[in-house]
């Protein structure tokens, strides 16, 4: 997909695992349309996804546009370091205002010092750190941080759901884009640096139409044969492109000041400083910055949705067939009547999805732990009876087969509802739940499974599941 296409097909997603019960994208518009001719799998999503967000669109203009334009690339922004850059550039004095340029005391010397040392430490970092560049951690943390004050602007602006699919969508591209954006701003950082210095550049030529200038050197520690040797090897480059000869000696010792001693013309100093300066600085920051950005433009590229929601893909294409997503209630040691099932059922649609057939296993009985099986689902659900007594040997045996044959996303449930008709009627309720419910962590947590309690409050049950929700194991980790 393209860059648009998978970032619509991402927030598309994220709204839709955050909207289970269809209240921002109805249930009755999810499903695939016929076009008529034969598509590939990815065209198919790709033309779901499009119809979908445009949907979206619709109906919560601003909050959607919020997302996509907070998950954008921002040029406007590398314009204006770029311009300002240049603009910097330009309003520095460099000839000074006396008239008069001490070529030891130029300020372009301090330019190329500090060019050369980001340089060599983005040489130092690529080849001996195994680092991209300097700076990265200090752009990382403004990644970090844009993303956190994106969410925070989203979820005070929209509804509770669409506002927890749209920070979902919003956290993961900004994770996903992260190594492409610092490489993007890297770029933008290397633009900059080769404007200040054309801004210096011009800077200097424009004071130079306007005012006549004059070389000259002074120094404590260096003779005119050093001044000389210095300038011989850092002009040689410059004087070849050019054809403008680098100062000789008659002229270097001509240019020392020394009382009434004013210098030499510094027209072919400034031309020789600039090409420099040209070759040194622009040059390689604009490569740098090229780099950078088909770096930027690569990384992006190489988002690949499967590898972010392989699931979500696999279970839409299966809806496609006309397959029923399948989820799977198992209880343990209590019988569903056909209340508790509706609840249940119910839930399970809140959890997982309208498109889904929900399926009740048999009761596994007491003793008959080590020889439950569990068959393969989209999602399976262990219902544990939150009145019984939690026992390693019972109920911790159960969840660590549950754990280990899960095929689908799983989640262990503690159904509340009998503990309360049993201790409902009974001086403090509160506190038998919460010991009972201690008890409980303390066996699950040992076998190493996290539960969500539903005692009624189905939001609330919702929430914890979405923390205990489980995927199933790969290869390796088994």
């Amino acid at each position: 997909m393209e860059s648009d296409a998978t970032k619509q097909f991402l927030l598309v997603r994220s709204v839709e695992e955050a909207d289970r019960e269809g209240g921002v994208i109805p249930l009755d518009e999810r499903g695939f349309q016929d076009s008529g001719t034969e598509v590939s799998d990815g065209q198919l999503l790709e033309e779901r996804a499009r119809r979908l967000f445009a949907g979206l669109a619709d109906r919560f203009p601003t909050p959607v546009r919020s997302a996509m334009t907070a998950t954008s690339s921002h040029g406007w922004i590398k314009i204006a370091l770029i311009l300002g850059a240049f603009l910097l550039g330009l309003a520095t004095k460099q000839l000074g205002p006396e008239r008069r340029v001490n070529v030891l005391a130029f300020p372009l010397f301090g330019l190329l010092a500090w060019n050369l040392v980001v340089f060599a430490a983005t040489l130092f970092g690529g080849l001996f750190l195994k680092r991209s560049a300097p700076g990265g951690a200090a752009l990382r943390g403004l990644v970090d941080r844009s993303a956190e004050r994106v969410v925070r602007r989203i979820e005070a602006a929209a509804d509770q759901t669409l506002a927890s699919g749209l920070s979902r969508f919003v956290s993961l591209w900004f994770e996903l884009t992260a190594k492409a954006r610092i490489a993007s701003a890297r770029s933008a950082l290397h633009l900059g640096a080769a404007a200040l210095s054309i801004g210096v550049i011009a800077g200097m030529y424009w004071n130079g139409l306007a005012y006549q200038y004059l070389a000259a050197w002074e120094s404590t520690f260096l003779a005119p044969e050093g001044v000389h040797g210095l300038f011989a090897n850092l002009f040689t480059p410059a004087s070849a492109i050019s054809g403008i000869p680098v100062p000789g000696m008659e002229q270097i010792r001509a240019m020392e000041l020394k009382v009434g001693d004013e210098g030499v013309p510094a027209a072919s100093w400034i031309h020789l400083f600039a090409i420099t300066v040209g070759l040194f600085v622009v040059l390689p920051r604009l490569l740098l910055a090229l780099v950078a950005r088909r770096q930027a433009a690569g990384l992006e590229a190489a988002i690949d949705p499967q590898s972010v929601a392989g699931d979500y893909i696999a279970k839409l294409l299966k809806t496609r067939e006309g397959g029923n997503l399948m989820a799977r209630i198992i209880p343990h040691r209590m019988e569903l009547g056909s209340k508790e099932r509706d609840r249940l059922r119910a839930f399970a649609h809140q959890l997982w999805g309208g498109q889904l057939w929900v399926e009740f296993a048999d009761p596994i009985a007491y003793g008959d732990e080590d020889e439950a099986c569990f068959e393969k689902a989209d999602y399976q659900m262990l219902v544990l009876n939150l009145s019984a007594t939690p026992e390693d040997e019972s109920q911790g045996r159960l969840v660590r087969r549950f754990r280990a044959q899960l095929a689908g996303d799983g989640l262990v449930l503690l159904e509340g509802a009998p503990f309360r008709e049993r201790f409902g009627g009974l001086g403090e309720f509160d506190r038998r739940l919460g010991e009972r419910v201690e008890a409980w962590q303390a066996v699950l947590g040992r076998a190493g499974v996290a539960f969500a309690l539903y005692d009624g409050d189905a939001d609330a049950a919702r929430s914890a599941a979405g923390e205990a929700m489980m995927k199933p194991r790969s290869t390796a980790d088994k």
